[in-house]
């Protein structure tokens, strides 16, 4: 969840087979039930212990009316099946 400096909250669902995968398994290429977010593997590794890891990237586009408003925190939470991790954050005006 994003809370931003205005008290206001976006949620960002990250779903376990939606927008995230096994980082030892083979990669995903193309996340199928994926809604407003778009993920892909960054980069996939050798790997000694499981042969091979992905890092996976995804873009999620702010709603227009947060562009201009500071985010506070960046909060993640799970139900156990998953560990999400950020590694970095980046923004855009406008492509």
């Amino acid at each position: 969840m994003l809370h931003y400096k205005d008290g206001k909250d976006v949620t960002i669902p990250v779903i376990a087979g939606q927008q995230i995968a096994d980082w030892a398994a083979t990669p995903v290429r193309q996340f199928a039930g994926e809604e407003k977010t778009f993920t892909t593997v960054a980069d996939t590794v050798p790997n000694p212990q499981f042969q091979q890891g992905s890092v996976y990237r995804m873009e999620w586009g702010c709603p227009v009316d947060r562009r201009g408003v500071e985010l506070e925190s960046i909060e993640f939470t799970g139900n156990g099946r998953c560990v999400p991790v950020l590694m970095g954050i980046t923004g855009i005006i406008e492509w």
